[in-house]
């Protein structure tokens, strides 16, 4: 990889763009593309800028633009998260002092890697763009990883009795939400007040991420939906027994009635139980704060 630049030392919850598949990364080119002498060819950007952001503001969509990889506010969490296609429920080992920081990532890449990208089928490009987050976290952050696989608690996302209630996206239907390269973002999940929750162009593995953040244990998906989904999730979080105003009674009252995310899901003709399934997570052995320009 070449020196990486940079410049200085910075959700709605939204689909991460450079989220794809766990696993190692094969060689991304076309088998009938390669020379069986050659090297593999590496993705990698060519500068990175890497600043400490103190506004927790986000006015885009992180993830990957035609030339390179933006992001605001993010979290090392957040970017190992989309380095290695995974949600936070399946990575250990993060520190607290580093997650709690913020930066603003802007990484460049050269025209004949992003060329080469454009070639790619959208399975290889999710590999490729993994590779190339991976290996600047590597580069900036001296990440070091290991991986364990166990038999853990998880729910299964399924379809209730009576079928799914899910409405097809509008294609129309953008909301104003940037991608990082200033196009509409089509897959957002936003919480409005009250925890009502709002999903536009939402596949139901980036629900079943979104539920995973909530319920502390993994969603999975074994609905066989493959489509893109708007939808509305009306929820409260569970809540312990709530002060009577009158104190010196001592009386308490029950949290506020509402659906939890259990029956919440339903609205969508959706069900969730509960199994165990071998879990892969990623286990962070190293990691330090960004290196310098």
């Amino acid at each position: 990889m070449k020196r990486l630049l940079n410049v200085a030392a910075p959700l709605v919850f939204a689909a991460a763009g450079a989220c794809g598949l766990l696993g190692a990364i094969p060689n991304q080119i076309p088998a009938q593309q390669q020379n069986a002498t050659a090297a593999p060819l590496a993705y990698e950007f060519e500068t990175a800028s890497i600043k400490p952001n103190k506004s927790n503001v986000t006015s885009f969509r992180s993830g990957f633009t035609a030339d390179g990889f933006r992001s605001e506010d993010a979290s090392v969490q957040w970017l190992i998260q989309q380095a290695y296609g995974v949600s936070d429920f399946f990575l250990s080992g993060i520190p607290d002092r580093l997650n709690t920081e913020r930066y603003d990532v802007e990484a460049k890449m050269d025209t004949s890697v992003a060329d080469r990208l454009s070639k790619l089928t959208p399975a290889q490009l999710k590999l490729a763009q993994q590779q190339m987050l991976q290996t600047l976290l590597a580069e900036r952050f001296n990440l070091k990883i290991h991986r364990e696989t166990k038999d853990e608690p998880v729910y299964f996302l399924v379809i209730g009795k009576n079928g799914p209630k899910l409405q097809d996206a509008k294609t129309d239907d953008t909301r104003g939400f940037l991608n990082a390269d200033g196009t509409a973002a089509r897959t957002r999940i936003q919480i409005g007040p009250g925890n009502k929750t709002y999903a536009y162009s939402t596949s139901i593995k980036t629900l079943g991420d979104f539920l995973t953040r909530f319920l502390s244990r993994p969603v999975l998906d074994k609905t066989g939906l493959t489509g893109s989904y708007d939808f509305t999730l009306e929820w409260m979080p569970d809540a312990p027994p709530t002060s009577s105003p009158d104190s010196s009674s001592g009386v308490t009252l029950p949290a506020a009635p509402g659906d939890s995310l259990f029956s919440a899901v339903q609205q969508l003709g959706l069900k969730l139980e509960p199994g165990k399934s071998p879990i892969e997570v990623i286990v962070i052995d190293h990691v330090e704060r960004p290196s310098g320009n």
